[in-house]
């Protein structure tokens, strides 16, 4: 390879920051994408005092909510490994100095490369001591015609010392400057950079909290279903959503979503059934960094809105060992285009026949053959010329992607007297395979296991709301199962309920915004077993290549696979004392075809110790530690804080605090 160097006085390449892959432990709940975080445990009121909570009969609205004050620290809050960075050099504070390199390809060919100006400095772990203050429970009502679920987490914090990232290296970064650099023109600023942490706010705000309702208006004639949610992440590299470590606020997004869905069902004789379901599902960006990267570029989300339209048909009962649906389901789905975002749009009508017969009381086989009409527009962000970036950016031309086709899907499922299950169907749908499997095994009174896999057209943003209605769908059915026992509420059930999802920690999103096939697998072991309670969870997540324009040659890769195997033990040593210990792991595998060179195969780990002591029913003493860790396969070249590249790092975090429950 040759090149020839001169000296560019503008240009501008996006400074995007990998957003660190960080999740927290979630305690046995079968939801795909869902870890969850090193919490401080719950502490239990001394024997003989009152529940927070009670456990009367008959009660229908059950409040559980906590304050936890902490000090924390953390050794590495830049999360960067020590080490020699990329330096790069601003000039007149709006574009990189760049050199304009011609370049022999393998075949021969000689392009022109814009390539900034860099050396190397060496850079170390930065530590920080912020206060915060964490409200966190549930809110629980069930009665006749109404239930609905309020859980989650609000987490306000302040930082002693406000010093950004750049400002602290700031010092470190100056002199010795490469000599091509006097080429500049006098009068031009050369600012040496390192690449920046995203902004950085010294008070910070962490909301998670999701809730759901559902109410009969007209037994089941008429009723309506609604929800939202608010959570705070992390843009991260590749247009990833990960949720970041709550303190920490580099590339910091708000994003909120509501759904609402009205539906009527009628019963007929024999169990028969006729139900419409209308749905919107809305989510926005509430609040995003608008600082700009090095070069001038604000990369930027848009929102997301999906319309649906269902109505079905169920035989019930009518036929001896035979049972049949039919459905026919639409859907409008759009993704905001932004300056830095593709637009794009989904249309689908589908119609299905579901058949299952009983081959016996506790074992059946399964069909489904239908039809999707189903098409994806996509329109690419306008393109900013990398030599003018003030200049107008260039529109795009929309693609479209038929995925059209009849789908089927077959299998079985067989049911225990003891009531474990398991069902898999299998079959072909989307131009690819359609896998849909449950497993829940009871294996023994203190002990339950669960495994799932299934396979959805979606998108990013969507999967946020997705998996909190899903995650508040498994609390209302809990709350339901106890009522129909006629079981009374008690703190240690509202505290389940708190520890679903993200209202106690956090979740791990779908990774790609994107619109595309993602097959999710989930696994989870839980038990307890005297004073000690445990729980295994495990997920997989692959989203499928997806091709806008199959005809121009262009082999697409995929988003990272991700891999995720977690665990959590507490034990009441005492009347007073808790503690737990938490250990997770978190895995991307690269798609092998992909061309982007900061594509790397990486891993997570996390572990953590938390104590809790109860002075009075009340008010408790907590501490915590916790060791995150991150690997990234090598390729070679300087560390460096530009263009998304991830690299190895360690961080230490240690907290002492209070918690006052109410």
């Amino acid at each position: 390879m040759t090149s020839s160097r001169r000296l560019l006085l503008s240009a501008a390449l996006p400074a995007l920051l990998v957003g660190t892959a960080q999740a927290q432990l979630q305690q046995g709940q079968n939801q795909p994408g869902q870890t969850g975080g090193v919490q401080a445990p719950t502490v239990q009121p001394s024997k003989g005092t009152p529940a927070v909570s009670g456990g009367r009969q008959g009660r229908s609205l059950i409040n559980s909510w906590s304050l936890d004050l902490s000090l924390n620290y953390t050794d590495n809050f830049a999360r960067i490994q020590e080490g020699d960075y990329e330096r790069r050099f601003l000039l007149d504070g709006q574009a990189f100095a760049s050199t304009l390199e011609d370049v022999t390809l393998p075949d021969g060919t000689t392009v022109q490369a814009v390539v900034p100006v860099s050396d190397t400095v060496p850079l170390e772990k930065i530590g920080k001591l912020f206060a915060s203050a964490s409200m966190s429970g549930a809110s629980v009502m069930s009665r006749p015609g109404m239930r609905g679920l309020l859980r989650g987490t609000v987490r306000v914090g302040h930082y002693f010392d406000g010093t950004t990232f750049a400002e602290e290296v700031e010092d470190d970064i100056q002199g010795n400057l490469p000599a091509i650099l006097d080429q500049v023109p006098q009068g031009v600023t050369i600012e040496p950079v390192v690449g920046g942490r995203g902004a950085f706010r010294e008070t910070f705000v962490d909301p998670n909290i999701s809730g759901i309702a559902q109410v009969d208006i007209v037994d089941k004639l008429l009723f309506i279903e609604g929800g939202g949610f608010v959570t705070e992440q992390q843009r991260g590299n590749g247009g990833f959503l990960t949720q970041q470590q709550a303190g920490q606020n580099f590339g910091e997004i708000i994003v909120g979503g509501f759904f609402i869905s009205p539906g009527s069902r009628i019963d007929l004789p024999s169990q028969q059934a006729v139900e419409l379901r209308l749905r919107n599902s809305s989510v926005v960006v509430i609040d995003e960094v608008d600082d700009p990267n090095f070069g001038g570029t604000v990369p930027q989300l848009g929102d997301s809105v999906s319309n649906e339209a269902r109505i079905a048909y169920s035989s019930g009962s009518l036929l001896p060992k035979l049972g049949f649906s039919t459905e026919v389901f639409a859907r409008r789905f759009e993704e905001e285009g932004t300056d830095t975002r593709p637009e794009q749009t989904l249309d689908q009508l589908s119609g299905s026949v579901a058949v299952n017969y009983d081959v016996n009381p506790r074992f059946s086989l399964l069909g489904v053959v239908g039809y999707d009409d189903a098409e994806i527009a996509s329109t690419p962000a306008p393109l900013v010329d990398p030599l003018d970036p003030t200049a107008p950016p260039t529109p795009q031309p929309e693609t479209t992607s038929d995925i059209s086709g009849a789908f089927y899907t077959a299998g079985f499922s067989l049911r225990s007297s003891k009531g474990s299950s398991i069902s898999l169907s299998v079959g072909e749908r989307f131009n690819g395979t359609q896998i849909n499997g449950d497993l829940r095994w009871i294996i023994t009174p203190r002990m339950r296991a669960s495994v799932g896999v299934n396979r959805r057209l979606s998108s990013g943003l969507q999967e946020l709301q997705e998996q909190q209605v899903r995650l508040n769908n498994v609390g209302i059915n809990f709350i339901e199962q106890l009522r129909s026992q006629n079981i009374a509420f008690s703190d240690r059930d509202v505290q389940s309920l708190v520890n679903v999802g993200f209202g106690n920690a956090a979740q791990i999103s779908q990774g790609d915004l994107t619109i595309r096939p993602i097959t999710n697998v989930n696994a989870n072991l839980s038990g307890n077993a005297g004073r000690t309670s445990w729980a295994i969870n495990s997920f997989v997540i692959i989203p499928e290549k997806f091709d806008p324009n199959p005809d121009d040659g262009i082999e697409p890769g995929a988003p990272s696979k991700r891999i995720s195997v977690g665990a959590q033990v507490s034990r009441n040593l005492n009347r007073r004392l808790r503690v737990g210990v938490q250990a997770r792991s978190l895995h991307l595998i690269a798609d092998e075809d992909s061309t982007n060179p900061f594509d790397r195969d990486a891993s997570e780990f996390l572990f953590g110790v938390t104590a809790g002591y109860a002075i009075n029913r009340r008010w408790a003493v907590t501490a915590g530690y916790s060791h995150l860790r991150r690997d990234v396969d090598e390729t070679g070249g300087p560390l460096s804080l530009f263009g998304g590249t991830p690299f190895d790092f360690q961080e230490n975090v240690v907290r002492v605090g209070t918690r006052l429950t109410f």
